[in-house]
């Protein structure tokens, strides 16, 4: 799910119902739109006037317009089994996952057109932009790893080894401006479904 930036609306993709809802917390009423296949990914641009979501399915991205809640536009993923997908801090990139073609594609949210795709490892699926822009990482289920990413220049940087079958993904920001003596800084945190526990990686 992805909220707008004035935090009003919030929109769920709904993977088996092929939907898409759209909650208006001011009254808590609801409204869905039919997008069919599978749709899972899910983002709010930065300016907050558009949704994207990826379908899994169909192998589509359908672009909503905040204003009127409606879908204006449809194209093609880039990619065989579009999973997470996510808005860079200035808007004007969109990453995502492709999991059964095992890369990552890079768009130009303006142009809707790609800018480059990156081998992420087999069944790439989870997605995280970092708050500065510059990093990102991408979990390869398949591989049991999780690929940082150099954002600027569309670049593999390292392929980490963590837990099996690692899919989402989150950011922990560093309270302090620097770490405390004897601890780390920031940290991701990456969800294992087959596992007890999340992978922790201390950057």
């Amino acid at each position: 799910m992805t909220v707008t930036p004035d935090q009003e609306k919030i929109y769920v993709a709904n993977f088996d119902s092929g939907s898409l809802s759209v909650i208006r917390r001011s009254d808590a009423s609801v409204k869905i739109l039919p997008l069919g296949g599978q749709p899972i990914g899910i983002d709010t641009s930065p300016d907050g006037s558009e949704v994207w979501v990826s379908n899994f399915q169909s192998n589509l991205i359908a672009v909503v317009d905040t204003a009127t809640d409606r879908v204006v536009e449809t194209f093609p993923s880039g990619g065989d089994g579009p999973a997470r997908l996510k808005f860079t801090p200035d808007g004007k990139q969109v990453w995502v996952t492709q999991s059964r073609s095992n890369a990552s594609v890079i768009f130009d949210s303006a142009k809707r057109r790609i800018i480059r795709s990156i081998a992420t490892g087999k069944f790439s699926k989870g997605l995280l932009i970092l708050p500065d822009g510059e990093h990102g990482f991408v979990s390869a289920m398949d591989e049991n790893r999780a690929v940082e990413v150099d954002v600027t220049a569309g670049t593999i940087l390292k392929r980490i080894v963590i837990g099996a079958a690692p899919e989402g993904l989150a950011w922990a920001r560093r309270s302090h401006p620097q770490p405390p003596s004897g601890s780390h800084g920031p940290k991701a945190f990456i969800s294992r479904p087959s596992g007890p526990a999340s992978s922790v990686l201390l950057m």
